[in-house]
């Protein structure tokens, strides 16, 4: 899995030095469309293009993986960790990063380069994705029993969950992890997996991405 994210600076105070806007276009190309709301007035939406974000964006990509399957194997299996690029872990260290979406894709790498994975040979069902900072660590607890409506979507182990769980919190209040969860599932390469401007999620010190996907090789 292929999975690019994308940074803001601007709008964060304590972000590091100035950016240099990208003018890239998406990864996954033109393809975001948004709905309308009921009743929303013409006119109101913002660009899905990061590009176009108010103040400039930098993004950064990791490769995550591989995975490998036969047809109909179901895979749902923690990947292992991949870090944040050297020079991002550095530029935000002890700092705050604004995070204001971020694309996904699934390749074959090649040495034409990168194909991606049509959703008829592998289809996603969904997958989690957690950006981790330094203050924090992932940890396999134990899930209890409750009828409280919000509990957390079942994972791969029956009864256990492999969860974010801060360790040295940040002096400032920032949170050291970020989960990504905006829409998952088989429309993941066309879903916009993003927040409207001015908002954004904030961490501390990035340093690792943590991928459980859930597919089925169809």
């Amino acid at each position: 899995m292929r999975c690019g994210a994308v940074l803001v600076s601007g709008m964060v105070g304590w972000v590091a030095g100035a950016i240099t806007p990208t003018t890239d276009p998406n990864m996954n190309g033109d393809v975001y469309r948004l709905a309308p709301t009921p009743n929303q007035p013409n006119g109101i939406n913002w660009s899905t293009s990061f590009r176009d974000y108010p103040g400039g964006v930098e993004y950064f990509e990791v490769y995550a993986g591989p995975i490998t399957t036969t047809y109909s194997e179901v895979f749902w299996t923690a990947l292992p960790p991949v870090d944040v690029p050297a020079d991002i872990v550095a530029r935000f260290a002890g700092k705050g990063m604004a995070v204001v979406g971020f694309e996904a894709d699934q390749v074959r790498k090649t040495a034409e380069g990168d194909v991606s994975v049509p959703i008829n040979v592998a289809y996603n069902h969904h997958y989690g994705a957690t950006l981790l900072g330094a203050g924090s660590r992932m940890e396999r607890v134990r899930v209890t029993h409750t009828r409280d409506h919000r509990t957390m979507h079942p994972g791969p182990e029956p009864g256990w969950a492999t969860v974010p769980v801060e360790h040295s919190p940040s002096a400032t209040g920032l949170p050291t992890s970020l989960q990504f969860g905006y829409s998952n599932g088989g429309e993941f390469r066309k879903t916009y997996h993003g927040l409207v401007p001015p908002f954004a999620q904030l961490i501390e010190s990035p340093r690792t991405i943590h991928i459980t996907p859930m597919q089925i090789d169809t």
